[in-house]
Formats: C-alpha cells, structure tokens, sequence
C-alpha cells in the first residue's frame, strides 16, 4: 500500500549497493498488482536516492494520487483501467550513432531487426555499418560518422530499423498497440506496425522516401498541408482535390 512504498523508498535512501544490483533487484520482487507502485529512472546512485526522497514525500502527502514527472518518475494509486495502448513512432532528427546498440546486444528479438536490415545494401553499403560504424579516436571523425547518418535517405532507414527492434521486443513481451501513429518518417513505421507494409519493404520504403526528400531539397519549393477528414480529401493522380 502507500504507506508500505513510503516506508521502503526511505529505507533504500543512502543505499551502498551498486545501482545495477538495486535495479535487478526491485524488478524482481515488483509486484504489478501491488495497490502502490513506483518506477523510477536514475543514472546514478545519488540521483536515486534523491528522486526516492521526492517519491517518497510526494506519495505521503497525496496517496491516492497518481504522478508521472519528465524526469522519468511514475507512481500509480490503485488497479483502474489504464485504457487502450498506442505506440507513437519517432521521425527524423532523433537518430544518432550507435542507437539501439544496448537493446540488440541483450534482447535477440531487436537483433533480429538489424540482421534483416544486413541484408539489404545501399550504395553498396549495408545499414547496420552506418549505424553501428567501426569505432574512431577523433573528434572529427565521430563527427563525420554522425553527419553521414544525418543524411535523410540513411537517417530514415536506420530509424525503419530501429523501430521495428523495439517492435519485436516489445511484442515478444505480449505488448501490442490498440493503434498506432508516428511523427514525420514515423508514419512510415507505423504503417508497418499496422501490417500496411511487409517487414521486407519497411526499409526499401524508408530509404526510397529518404532519396527522394534528399533529391527534393536541392530544387527550390514550398509545403502544403491539407487539414480534413478522409470522406473530405481526396488523392486522384497528381493533385489533391478537397471536397
């Protein structure tokens, strides 16, 4: 109950073990059907003894409430319908070098991802190379890798990849969306995600949007956006008519 989860967030405050041990440990003896729950992110043991304290008063002070903070903190009060579930795709900007790296090495479900991916060549390269790139010594040169994943026709695919890795391991673990959206290049993925797109054609499609967004942006032109249901907006050849 509350008061039991005030009482063990103060008890851990100060802990000498190491942070990987506590963190194992309370995922083992975390009980989902607990009337009380915490979760919380640290990336040190100062800073979880620290969001432990602010748990810990925040709970003590209104039990029966449930808080989610940016940093990363989730308490929940009681067994209610948490409602349907939606995974929201990420688009371009948000790739980096080496994402994904962690998730693959430990979960082979997201490694099967990136194996799929190995066997398609761009340009005569291969999409996990571009993302996971030998390791460098300079400044310049991680620099240089970051600006080539940059590019729009490999920042798209390697996100189609990296995507569809945490889709895998998420639904080896019986999660699976009731709907689905994405962000810009997102969208892509979740019509993946839909079954719209075969896994086979998930980053042929990405990489082909991405060589013709990189082909585009070289010409002078402008952006429409078309705001209407779908009864109301039509697609026929090369012009949108509104109805």
């Amino acid at each position: 109950d509350p008061a039991a989860l005030v009482s063990k967030c103060r008890t851990m405050l100060g802990a000498t073990a190491e942070l990987q041990h506590l963190a194992r440990e309370s995922q083992l003896s975390f009980a989902p059907t607990a009337a009380a729950r915490l979760a919380i992110v640290a990336a040190t043991s100062a800073e979880l003894s620290e969001k432990l304290g602010r748990a810990a008063a925040a709970i003590e002070k209104a039990p029966e409430s449930s808080f989610a903070t940016p940093t990363g903190d989730h308490y929940n009060a009681g067994l209610a319908d948490p409602g349907n579930l939606a995974f929201l795709f990420p688009g371009q900007g948000s790739q980096y070098v080496g994402m994904g790296a962690d998730v693959a090495m430990a979960c082979d479900e997201a490694r099967l991802a990136w194996d799929a991916a190995a066997d398609l060549s761009f340009e005569g390269k291969r999409l996990p190379e571009m993302v996971f790139p030998r390791p460098v010594f300079t400044e310049a040169d991680r620099e240089a890798q970051q600006k080539q994943l940059t590019a729009t026709e490999w920042a798209q695919p390697a996100l189609g990849a990296h995507s569809q890795a945490l889709s895998n391991l998420l639904h080896s673990l019986g999660i699976r969306p009731s709907c689905v959206a994405g962000h810009s290049f997102g969208e892509v993925t979740a019509l993946f995600e839909a079954g719209v797109l075969a896994e086979q054609d998930l980053l042929k499609v990405a990489r082909r949007r991405g060589e013709l967004m990189r082909d585009a942006s070289a010409l002078p032109g402008a952006m429409t956006a078309v705001v209407g249901s779908l009864e109301a907006v039509r697609f026929t050849g090369s012009q949108f008519v509104a109805v």
